[in-house]
């Protein structure tokens, strides 16, 4: 099987074995006490199950392909253009990316034929969530990460999930959707999710920290997409307060790549993330080519005890 992201010099041991399936509401672990740095629970804690209302449905989305329009997408899916652009309000109908990720808001009925059906809509594949490692930076802002471990024989694209703070009732304080460090993960492969709570609930209140799967969709042919890289890391460790990788990444395609993103993910000698950072090369590689990197990242919620890089290219 092609690899389409390879990861190296990897410092320290090996990771703690995936986690159950996330279920449809979300299973919370319950938070350390107020001594600890980071709410990233103990492994031997025994989960709790959220008591609230099952959350809302996952939002159908639509990955972008070439030759489509958002007019035309609009019309496909029954909605107006309007309502299409209030939904996605980054998004610029006359320079639609392919690739982009849109969000299908629930049809008005104004926009032409209706919409499928919920029983059509795409269903989020399968996914394993890790416990969320969460910590507040000096500001009062809480991070919280989770990596999403991918178990089937397919890639999976525009991967989001939901961390949940709840009190000592299980109810729910506040929730975030978390982002993934890059588009897809692959067939056995795992990408890092992180939530920002700009205004959390205080510390002493939160006991319980939770993850499910908010949405995962198949990718059922990489090459039609994404640009097979190499990363080799040459160094790779703390540098003061940082965590330091530097090395070569290399279009090992026949095609050119458009767009290099590299991604650094920390992990702490229990095998949480962390913290990561993204970067995108200034320029694109042509087949065969490699360019040189040199990343660090910040270890967020708790110290790091090894770094892996992870690399993804676009046409």
């Amino acid at each position: 099987m092609k690899r389409w992201f390879v990861v190296l010099a990897v410092v320290g041991g090996a990771c703690a074995a995936p986690p159950a399936p996330a279920s449809p509401t979300a299973t919370l672990w319950p938070a350390p006490s107020t001594g600890a740095t980071s709410t990233r629970p103990a492994p031997a804690a025994t989960p709790v199950i959220i008591a609230s209302p099952t959350p809302p449905p996952t939002p159908v989305t639509h990955v972008v392909q070439a030759g489509e329009t958002l007019i035309g997408l609009a019309v496909r899916y029954g909605l107006s253009l309007e309502a299409l652009q209030q939904a996605n309000p980054g998004v610029r109908p006359e320079a639609l990316s392919v690739g982009a990720v849109l969000i299908i808001p629930a049809g008005d009925g104004s926009g032409g034929p209706s919409r499928p059906s919920a029983g059509s809509a795409p269903t989020p594949m399968p996914l394993t969530l890790s416990a969320p490692a969460c910590a507040p930076t000096p500001s009062g802002v809480l991070y919280c990460f989770v990596e999403a471990r991918n178990p089937g024989e397919v890639a999976l694209e525009a991967v989001t999930a939901r961390i949940t703070l709840a009190g000592a009732d299980g109810l729910p304080l506040a929730d975030a959707m978390a982002l993934p460090g890059l588009d897809v993960i692959p067939p056995g492969g795992a990408l890092p999710l992180a939530a920002v709570f700009p205004d959390p609930p205080p510390a002493g209140q939160v006991a319980a920290t939770g993850a499910s799967v908010a949405a995962a969709y198949p990718l059922a042919d990489l090459t039609a997409r994404y640009v097979r890289l190499e990363a080799v890391v040459e160094t790779n460790g703390a540098a003061g307060e940082a965590w330091r990788a530097a090395g070569v990444v290399r279009n090992v395609d026949e095609r050119a790549a458009g767009t290099v993103r590299l991604l650094l993910v920390l992990y702490d000698a229990a095998g949480a993330v962390v913290g990561f950072r993204q970067a995108t090369l200034d320029a694109g590689l042509a087949a065969g080519e490699a360019a040189r990197f040199d990343l660090s990242a910040l270890a967020v919620a708790g110290p790091a005890a090894r770094g892996i890089v992870l690399a993804e290219g676009r046409p």
